[in-house]
């Protein structure tokens, strides 16, 4: 169970929460700083998965890259984090059904996973067609870096 999470019901709350996401057939918003951003299923590129080494614990991070360089990173401790992994991977069927738990294992390892990419690519061909240019990619820097075990 989750840090701070002392029994079932608890737990249970907290994987049924949608937290900061509203789902849609077509879509989810998210609220972030106050904004509510609308994304449609069909304009997610592409998911990565990985683990961020916190020194005392690592967590479960997603990257969600959509059309027009829009990206959102989302963690474990996101509120509506259960939520949403399910929600994506009832849309996304290619979405392995475990991959969280198979990112946590050997700990303190990033372990970046492309878990799911509209046309079909490795994580190295998603980064280099995606972000080009990594002077001007945070996005891309941010992947190098857990790729190469620098964050």
């Amino acid at each position: 169970m989750e840090v701070g999470i002392k029994n079932k019901s608890e737990f249970d709350k907290v994987y049924n929460d949608l937290g900061i996401f509203t789902y849609h057939d077509d879509g989810f918003e998210v609220t972030l700083d106050n904004r509510k951003y609308f994304v449609k299923w069909w304009s997610i590129i592409g998911l990565v998965g990985y683990k961020k080494d916190l020194y005392s614990f690592d967590t479960i991070g997603l990257n969600v890259l959509c059309d027009n360089q829009l990206h959102f990173s989302f963690y474990e401790e996101t509120p509506g984090w259960f939520q949403f992994l399910q929600h994506t991977k009832a849309v996304f069927k290619q979405i392995p059904e475990h991959w969280e738990i198979d990112i946590a294992t050997p700990v303190f390892e990033p372990k970046p996973t492309l878990i799911y990419d509209r046309h079909g690519r490795t994580l190295a061909e998603f980064v280099s067609d995606e972000y080009p240019d990594p002077k001007l990619s945070l996005f891309r820097r941010f992947i190098n870096r857990i790729m190469h075990g620098l964050d």
